[in-house]
């Protein structure tokens, strides 16, 4: 596989799908879980998989939506987004600071950048493992791990690395891929196959849209082409 696709996220100003034009032909914006725990935890991550599952909830984006009043998932993204890559755009403070103050009030951890968390690595798996797949890759800056798959697998039962948590998710064979990166707090599944793309985020339930020419990093889509699962 080319590491080319691997590692590839779009520029600020280069449209997603350019980016991943030599190697895949279709991509969807993935929306991982907000964290909402009972108590103040301090700093935890999603990898901490047994305090999660005793303490947590978890949160999907439109429910984030109606608890803050924030109007639509791409003002979510963008109030994400000032926090680091996009501090120029000053139209997006408003929802920023919104977002910030109702979740450190009530305890809600934004999804984790630079990071596939477990729940949606699993749910992700568990469809690969429908369509006859053994293994996925887990990948952090070129160290790999090869973690067998199947389709009654549990967040619970992914492996934790002392070295790393994966930044990467693929199938050995390249037809399929998720990654993140740093300072974006969404993923972006790749796939050369729309059917196994469209697989994947229906039997994983997972919340985004399908990134047509001319999405950008800091994406705003109406939020019709927006897939909610409830």
């Amino acid at each position: 596989m080319n590491n080319k696709c691997i590692y590839n996220w779009p520029k600020k100003d280069e449209a997603i799908l350019s980016c991943f034009k030599e190697c895949y032909n279709h991509v969807f914006v993935a929306f991982p879980p907000f964290l909402k725990m009972d108590g103040d935890r301090g700093a935890i991550t999603f990898w901490e998989k047994d305090i999660v599952s005793m303490h947590g909830e978890l949160l999907n984006w439109s429910e984030v939506e109606n608890l803050i009043g924030i109007e639509s998932a791409s003002n979510i993204n963008e109030a994400m987004l000032f926090s680091f890559k996009y501090k120029e755009k000053e139209e997006y403070r408003i929802n920023f600071e919104k977002l910030m103050k109702y979740c450190g009030e009530n305890n809600i951890y934004w999804p984790e950048e630079a990071r596939i968390d477990p729940f949606v690595a699993c749910a992700v798996m568990c469809a690969l493992s429908g369509e006859g797949y053994k293994s996925v890759v887990f990948d952090f800056h070129a160290l790999k791990e090869y973690v067998e798959i199947n389709e009654y697998m549990t967040p619970a039962t992914l492996p934790v690395s002392k070295q790393f948590y994966p930044m990467h998710l693929y199938t050995p064979d390249g037809f399929f891929l998720m990654t993140s990166n740093h300072d974006y707090y969404y993923y972006l599944i790749a796939s050369r196959d729309f059917e196994l793309l469209e697989k994947v985020i229906n039997e994983g339930r997972i919340e985004g849209f399908f990134v047509n020419e001319g999405d950008m990093p800091n994406w705003h889509v109406d939020d019709s082409r927006v897939i909610k699962f409830s």
